[in-house]
């Protein structure tokens, strides 16, 4: 099993331009069952 986690806080810059980028990524797998996307 792959495990990718962020790390999020919404108040740092990065993060927010990072967020929509991980969505895209996630919907990208969501069909994997070998893979978990997680946002902490």
């Amino acid at each position: 099993m792959e495990i990718l986690l962020e790390f999020y806080a919404p108040w740092r810059g990065h993060c927010k331009q990072l967020a929509p980028i991980l969505d895209e990524v996630a919907v990208s797998f969501q069909n994997d069952a070998d893979v978990v996307i997680a946002k902490l």
